[in-house]
């Protein structure tokens, strides 16, 4: 199920599984439809907003968020397209 877009920003990380009101641990593909790469961390808790540690997603890449994941923070530059596996 695809969700709406997701808006994020290089000011703090969010964490999509509250954006989209969905339980941590859920499987998740999320493409960054935003102007720069963004940040992906898969931990319980928000990272720093100082923090540039986990995986970088490119501009129109798709990373997928593996089923038992503690969190998805992201942080980037425009929306994400979030899909619900």
């Amino acid at each position: 199920m695809t969700v709406p877009d997701v808006e994020v920003s290089f000011d703090e990380f969010i964490n999509i599984y509250d954006v989209i009101q969905v339980p941590p641990g859920t499987a998740l593909i999320v493409q960054n439809k935003g102007s720069s790469p963004a940040v992906i961390q898969n931990v319980a808790s928000q990272p720093s907003s100082s923090s540039w540690d986990g995986m970088f997603i490119p501009q129109y890449a798709v990373w997928r968020v593996e089923a038992g994941s503690l969190g998805a923070w992201v942080k980037g530059n425009g929306p994400l397209a979030v899909e619900i596996l």
